[in-house]
């Protein structure tokens, strides 16, 4: 008997501790520092030109047109991928309300290393969001026949579908030769011609996200000339002035943790934020020795 009281109080000992650990959480809401985490509108700071591109480029999905394909640039951390994936977000929602089937098919390809395995990747992503089985194995067939069950897979669920591809300037692939087209190139010309040479029904536009402002000068030209995105920029450092960076860090704080008296905003100075390079200091524009 006392073997079950000890065993009992143990219990409440650990569950108690747990949710004091809970209670006591420096964090209101620690999924958003989950990178895959979908950012309502309202804690979107200081990228409103950005914001009204994708919205103006994405709206013609709600009216039964195809968006443009699109290509999102800036540095890490910019933006990018908040940026679309909140819009698609909305956009899924408002679609389903008024009965279209619209789909958000999302893929990374930082840790992709070929043409093949991205294929192969947007089938998965593809049948998940779907709700349908893969149907093709990863090995022992070929990129056209995953390709021909990608565009299968699309064509029979979906009405509209935007494709991101993250970080897709790091999907080189295998190059023999340095003159060899890069495996982002390649996808990018049969994703954006799936729909003109018939492959599926239906409106497909491609989102590519990159760090490079030079992607669209490594593009064969084919692919440069079928893909002709719509481009939106994400600010750099130097077009972020002191008091639009100490809004959007007041915010983040409010939103992401419990206690927020150690997040004051800190005081506006009339510098606006200055170039990194020559050793520069951030908000001062003081040379740093």
């Amino acid at each position: 008997m006392a073997d079950g009281d000890d065993q009992q109080s143990l219990s409440q000992s650990i569950k108690g501790r747990l949710q004091e650990g809970v209670q006591n959480s420096v964090f209101r809401d620690k999924g958003l520092l989950d990178p895959d985490a979908v950012i309502d509108e309202d804690r979107i700071v200081g990228r409103d030109d950005q914001l009204d591109d994708i919205i103006t480029y994405l709206r013609p999905a709600l009216q039964g047109n195809r968006p443009p394909n699109m290509l999102l640039y800036g540095p890490s951390g910019t933006g990018k991928s908040l940026i679309i994936n909140a819009v698609c977000q909305q956009v899924l929602e408002l679609a389903n309300s008024q009965g279209d089937r619209f789909g958000v098919i999302k893929t990374n390809c930082q840790t992709i290393k070929s043409h093949d395995r991205a294929v192969y990747r947007l089938v998965k992503n593809a049948a998940e969001e779907a709700g349908v089985d893969i149907g093709v194995p990863e090995s022992g067939i070929s990129t056209d026949q995953k390709l021909d069950r990608f565009y299968e897979i699309l064509s029979n669920n979906f009405d509209s579908v935007i494709i991101i591809l993250d970080e897709v300037d790091l999907l080189v692939g295998r190059q023999r030769d340095p003159n060899d087209e890069p495996a982002y190139s390649k996808l990018l010309y049969q994703l954006s011609r799936a729909s003109q040479l018939g492959r599926i029904e239906g409106h497909v536009s491609v989102a590519a996200l990159t760090n490079d402002p030079r992607f669209m000068k490594d593009l064969d030209g084919r692919t440069e000339s079928s893909f002709n995105p719509q481009m939106s920029s994400s600010p750099t450092t130097t077009r972020i002035n002191c008091r639009r960076f100490s809004n959007a860090v007041a915010t983040r704080s409010k939103t992401m943790f419990s206690r927020t008296e150690s997040f004051r905003s800190v005081p506006h100075s009339r510098p606006r934020i200055t170039a990194t390079r020559g050793r520069q200091s951030i908000c001062s524009g003081r040379r740093v020795k």
